[in-house]
């Protein structure tokens, strides 16, 4: 029929929701609280090198941390 269309596929990637609305971020310590908050969202999100046994896992771990972090410099911009 002409209405029938081939099916799309939508790829979700994991996220996370790192809550900063508890930090004073004019503060040292405060951006050191987020950043370490940040870090355990990538390791949640990414996994961790400890389970990256071969050169392709490392390989998509530190793509996913790469695209993490951009993805929050444009939330933080």
């Amino acid at each position: 029929p002409a209405l029938a269309a081939e099916p799309l596929l939508v790829e979700a990637k994991p996220s996370v929701v790192v809550s900063y609305a508890d930090l004073d971020l004019s503060t040292p310590q405060g951006k050191r609280l987020l950043e370490r908050r940040l870090g355990g969202a990538i390791e949640q999100v990414c996994g961790s090198y400890a389970n990256a046994r071969e050169d392709a896992d490392q390989l998509r771990v530190d793509d996913c941390r790469a695209e993490a972090r951009h993805s929050i410099n444009r939330q933080l911009a």
